[in-house]
């Protein structure tokens, strides 16, 4: 499933960015992973919604300022990050 992301802060950034997806990546498992065109692996959480047309999906990655990343949402985990993902308290 295909995704543009972009940093509209001319800073560098890094953090999670939400996305929404169709509704059939729901079936994707909770720990994805966000492949970019260049190469580079995100982590990516898939969230679950009640009567919605979309998926939201957390996307956890580093971002130069002003850069646009295109990339695919992958149904196989990051490899990258062995801490188990945890939902903040306020969410």
């Amino acid at each position: 499933m295909r995704a543009t992301i972009k940093n509209i802060s001319p800073l560098p950034r890094e953090g999670t960015v939400l996305v929404t997806f169709p509704k059939s990546v729901e079936q994707y498992p909770t720990e994805s992973s966000f492949k970019t065109d260049d190469g580079r692996v995100f982590r990516a959480v898939v969230g679950r919604s009640t009567n919605l047309r979309y998926t939201p999906v957390r996307i956890h990655g580093t971002f130069a300022g002003s850069e646009t990343v295109k990339g695919d949402l992958q149904p196989t985990p990051a490899q990258s990050y062995p801490i188990p993902y945890q939902w903040h308290k306020w969410v």
